[in-house]
């Protein structure tokens, strides 16, 4: 009798799935590749929330149920698992664009808020604040500049419609709204109310007007 040609059509996908699968590094939407990926990231988070910043492969995939094999081959050191974490971790961090520098700014403040009230932000920062490893310092620092540039674009489009001065100092005004969201949760280990942030935000716009301001004056 002839094979079913939608049988063997099928049989031919799952063969081709299985090769996927099988391939060190292929990632599919679904695939055990991806599955490995996301298990190893929660991990590294959970850890991190933990105060745990000795990330290593085995004490990583210990704690994702993943063969070490797999994790020694594709996050060796302590650095990759870190990138795949905070991969992980920044995605939920959404950059408003509403338009307007002082709709923008506080909306980013409200985000920043939540971002650094997070668990394994407050562990990480805990742990960078009691410089007990310069090397896990070193690399949150690198970490920090990477989604900076994401974080400061309320303020270049601000500067593009013309509702800042072009030469303020972005990255000032960036620093100035993170650190004290930094210190409270860190160190004074107090909560972000609402009203501190609307404040905070405030503060940010004016200071960014005021300078725009002083610019044109002079």
């Amino acid at each position: 009798m002839a094979a079913d040609p939608a049988v063997a059509h099928s049989a031919e996908r799952a063969e081709r799935a299985e090769r996927a699968e099988a391939t060190p590094g292929t990632i599919r939407p679904g695939g055990r590749t991806e599955r490995n990926r996301q298990a190893v990231a929660a991990a590294a988070l959970a850890l991190l929330r933990r105060g745990r910043i000795d990330l290593s492969p085995a004490l990583v995939a210990e704690e994702a149920g993943v063969s070490r094999s797999t994790v020694h081959r594709r996050w060796p050191t302590r650095s990759d698992l870190l990138r795949e974490a905070m991969a992980l971790h920044t995605r939920k961090l959404r950059i408003p664009d509403t338009g307007a520098l002082d709709s923008d700014i506080r909306t980013l403040a409200r985000r920043l808020a939540r971002f650094f009230s997070d668990p394994t932000e407050v562990a990480m920062n805990v742990a960078m604040t009691a410089h007990t490893d310069p090397d896990f310092n070193a690399w949150q620092v690198e970490y920090f500049d990477g989604y900076a540039s994401d974080v400061t674009r309320p303020f270049e489009r601000a500067i593009a419609r013309g509702e800042i001065a072009s030469d303020i100092d972005v990255a000032m005004l960036l620093e100035l709204l993170i650190t004290p969201m930094v210190v409270r949760t860190a160190v004074l280990k107090q909560e972000l109310t609402s009203r501190f942030i609307a404040s905070l935000a405030d503060h940010i716009i004016r200071l960014a007007r005021m300078e725009s301001s002083d610019r044109s004056v002079g």
